[in-house]
Formats: C-alpha cells, sequence, structure tokens
C-alpha cells in the first residue's frame, strides 16, 4: 500500500474507512484530491500508449457510441462476474489496489475496468453498469483544470429519473455508487478543449451469491477447461462462447439453449477443428449441463417426419434441439438435421459476428 502524503488522506487512513461510513443515503460517495497521483499519471501514460477505439455504447439500445479502452478481455462483456486482476496492465491493477482497500474494503472481486473519453459531440445515455444490488462502481476523473462550463459531467437518477447526484469530472476526484443505479456521462459544451476522459472499475463482494449462476458457471467451466487459452476468430474461444451465450439470450432463448450455444464448438466441429475438450468428457459435460438423452430421443422420433416439415417449423425444431447440440455428437444427426444443423451454426456464426461488430467495438 501507498504511504499518501496528503494530510486529509493520512487523517481518513486513521480511521474506519469505507464506503458505508462515507457515503449518502443513496450509497454515493465522492472524495476529491483523493487518487494517489504517481499511481494515476502511470494509468494516464498507459493508457496514451494504448490509444482509444470508437465505438463503445454506454446503452445499447441506442446507435451513438463513443471512445473507449478495455483493459481486460473478460472483463469487456457486462455480464462478467469473474475476478478480471489477474488480465490487467500493471499500471491499471496498481492504480485499483492503491484505493480498494480504503474504499472498497468489502468488493475486492474486480469484474470490470475501462477507460472512457469524450469529445462535442459524443453523448452519454442513462444507463445502469448492473441490476446485481451487490456490485459497485468507481469512476476516477483524470482531467486537470476542469472548467464548469465546459459541462461532461456524471448525472445520477433515482427510480423516479430525478437527478440525485451530479459530479464535475475534477483531476482526482473518485466517485463510487452502486452498480445498479442508473447515470449517465454527459457530453462536454462546445467550448471544452479537453478529451473528457474517466477511468472505471467495477466489482463485487468475494463469495456472493451471483445474478446469473448458469453463465457463472458456464465461465467457470469455459475457463477450467482451458477455453480461454485456444484462439478464436483474433479472440479467446471463451469469449466467443460466452459472446454466442449472450446473444441467444438477448434473443429471450430458454437457459438450456443458451448454455448450449456457450458450449457449441468446445469439441471442435468442421468449422472449428481446436478440440477443447476430447469425447470422453462429455458425460461429465451432459451431467453438468444436462438434456443429452431428451434430445436424441427427439431426433429419432421426428426424424421420419423430418421431411415432411415446414420450413418454418424445421427452424422452430433446429432452435429447440440446439439446446443440446452442443452436447451430441454431429453423426448422431439423420442427415437433414445434420445439413441444416451445418447451416445454423454458420448463421449463428455470422450473427454472433454482426454482433459483436455491432456493439462490441471495444477491444484495443
Amino acid at each position: 500500500m501507498t504511504e499518501y502524503t496528503n494530510e486529509i488522506v493520512l487523517d481518513w487512513k486513521t480511521e474506519e474507512f469505507s464506503v458505508t461510513n462515507r457515503a449518502d443515503k443513496n450509497g454515493i460517495a465522492v472524495y476529491d484530491d483523493f487518487i494517489d497521483e504517481p499511481f494515476l499519471e502511470e494509468a494516464i501514460s498507459f493508457i496514451r500508449e494504448r490509444g482509444f477505439r470508437y465505438g463503445w455504447k454506454s446503452n445499447k439500445q441506442v446507435i451513438f457510441s463513443h471512445w473507449n479502452l478495455g483493459f481486460s478481455q473478460m472483463g469487456a462483456n457486462s455480464q462478467n462476474r469473474q475476478d478480471i486482476r489477474s488480465e490487467l496492465p500493471e499500471a491499471v491493477l496498481k492504480l485499483w489496489e492503491s484505493f480498494q482497500p480504503l474504499v472498497l474494503p468489502d468488493h475486492p472481486v474486480l469484474i470490470r475496468a475501462y477507460s472512457n473519453a469524450y469529445t462535442y459531440g459524443n453523448d452519454g445515455y442513462i444507463h445502469k453498469d448492473s441490476d446485481a444490488t451487490n456490485e459497485m462502481t468507481a469512476i476516477i476523473y483524470i482531467n486537470k483544470g476542469w472548467n464548469a462550463n465546459w459541462a461532461g459531467e456524471t448525472s445520477i437518477f433515482d427510480e423516479k429519473g430525478e437527478v440525485i447526484r451530479a459530479v464535475l469530472p475534477k483531476w482526482r476526484r473518485l466517485l463510487v455508487f452502486p452498480a445498479n443505479s442508473s447515470h449517465v456521462g454527459r457530453a462536454v459544451s462546445r467550448i471544452c478543449p479537453q478529451l473528457r476522459t474517466v477511468i472505471v472499475f467495477k466489482a463485487r463482494p468475494a463469495g456472493e451469491v451471483i445474478t446469473n449462476a448458469s453463465r457463472d458457471y458456464l465461465q467457470r467451466a469455459l475457463t477450467e477447461s482451458g477455453a480461454d487459452k485456444h484462439p478464436h476468430s483474433g479472440r479467446r474461444l471463451s469469449d466467443h462462447l460466452l459472446r454466442t451465450y449472450d446473444l441467444l439470450k438477448s434473443w429471450g432463448c430458454e437457459e438450456p439453449i443458451c448454455i448450449a450455444g456457450g458450449l457449441h464448438s468446445i469439441y471442435g466441429t468442421n468449422h472449428y477443428t481446436i478440440e477443447t475438450l476430447s469425447k470422453d468428457y462429455r458425460p461429465r459435460v451432459q451431467q453438468a449441463f444436462g438434456g443429452g438423452a431428451k434430445a436424441l430421443k427427439a431426433l429419432a422420433d421426428l426424424e421420419s417426419a423430418f421431411g415432411e416439415m415446414s420450413d418454418q417449423l424445421k427452424g422452430d425444431l433446429l432452435i429447440t434441439l440446439f439446446a443440446d447440440l452442443g452436447t451430441i455428437p454431429q453423426n448422431y444427426l439423420p442427415y437433414g438435421l445434420q445439413q441444416q444443423y451445418n447451416y445454423l451454426y454458420q448463421l449463428l456464426e455470422m450473427l454472433e459476428h454482426w454482433y459483436y461488430d455491432n456493439n462490441h467495438k471495444y477491444y484495443p
């Protein structure tokens, strides 16, 4: 832990210090001149070296974007619940560790970290970082000499949509608030000469009940199987599979279908030849995620009738059966279904990449 030289910070360190005794009734806390300057400058140097990429959306329902730099591949996904500290650049990790024990002692598990930047014309839109009630967001402002006429404040809203706090982006200021609070980074004014830039951390308690148990279980299983070590489309296989899960979830698919999407190439396919798990693991996967025997019976019962089905019914059937295609060898499929499966797989790949390109342009 860094020895702080700021007198106020030293006073803070001599008493019990946490968000719970510094926050207002809404769980919001602002700490001025708090972030250790050497750590902050080191992180800023890293950001400048890497640069931003345009296309990140604060609210996926709005088409407009802003600049972003992600510090972690796993944490780039808004649904991530796993600890990303091992993926962080050293400068960013040191920055996090310089304030987390003091400000967020009950939230040691870092699940997301990135930097956002706004020029005039880049608008933020109201959103929540999480629906979970036990997660916290921390924003560090890194612009020096900010003028209130430049706007760019962070606004936080109550359940009625009324502004309950507005915080200007002052140098070394730290804003902490519950991640399920509606908030927005407002646009800068036309006279603003700076790139409004923030560093954002999102954290949860250790050992808490998670929001989406199935997705978290899937993510841990993929990590333990080594899917995070295999490449896929310029990224990691685990990222691809989790995005497939999220895509199916966004379509309103049932959980078994989403899980199957998250497992669809762990044994390797005609299109993806890396075998993350050998076929010997299939029973264990079926036991963990279920459904294989039921789907096989459905395929056998419907094989004779497949040729008589309408295209719409075939499509509905394939979506239903996809719940288990991640755990069934393709040679079990009747010929017609196998051809349709190959097509469905390719379509799913294209849709997943389209979804990524249009909603997640944030990897550096």
